[in-house]
């Protein structure tokens, strides 16, 4: 009859750990035994018994961790407010200025995500300043209906587009428009440019003047 092996002195040690294994998994259940029945304590056992066997390491997780919270749930998407098309831009234009959908396309091109001032040049006034704040009304009141700021840079922009710039004068010209409010560093290349209340106002009287002539 074939001799039954007995385990070598060898086998001791894995012995050992396999029993400190098993103990820990259990002392680490012991935290929520008394909120959960035997049975789901005795399920996260077999799961960190399974764990720490499988890691080979006897490391010790807690039950907390293992019997993770489920997650919680997904946040709602934000709302989206953006101006995708060129009629949702129109159509805030529109309403921003008391203007019909045909008059706005008059004044401004809205293919693009950034409104660009199109007025006929000889409806600005003639006197270079006069014409600056009007296009400082129109290009803040476009943006601004957008959702948009609005910098110096795009006020000069919009004024050498109609033939109205006056570069040597532009910062202190723009010091003196009584219906906005600059920001920045007054020799800066791109300050902010807030309309006042009397300023939005003034805005929308101008653009439907213009649509008017």
């Amino acid at each position: 009859m074939a001799a039954v092996s007995q385990p070598s002195a060898a086998d001791a040690p894995d012995v050992e750990r396999l029993r400190r294994i098993v103990a820990d998994a259990w002392d680490a259940t012991t935290p929520v035994a008394e909120h959960v029945d035997s049975e789901t304590r005795q399920t996260a056992f077999t799961l960190l018994l399974e764990a720490m066997l499988h890691d080979g390491q006897g490391a010790r997780p807690t039950a907390e961790r293992t019997m993770a919270a489920d997650p919680p749930p997904a946040a709602a998407a934000p709302i989206d407010r953006a101006f995708v098309t060129e009629v949702q831009r129109t159509d805030a234009l529109a309403t921003a200025l008391g203007l019909e959908y045909g008059d706005v396309q008059s004044l401004f091109d809205l293919g693009a995500p950034e409104p660009v001032l199109r007025v006929d040049p000889t409806k600005l006034a003639p006197d270079g300043s006069d014409a600056l704040r009007e296009i400082t009304l129109l290009v803040s009141v476009g943006r601004g209906a957008l959702g948009l700021d609005t910098g110096t840079r795009h006020v000069r922009e919009a004024a050498a587009a109609h033939d109205k710039l006056d570069a040597a004068n532009f910062n202190a010209d723009m010091e003196l428009i009584p219906d906005i409010v600059l920001r920045g560093h007054p020799d800066g290349d791109n300050r902010y440019v807030g309309l006042r209340g009397a300023g939005f106002e003034a805005a929308g009287d101008l653009a439907r003047r213009l649509v008017r002539e």
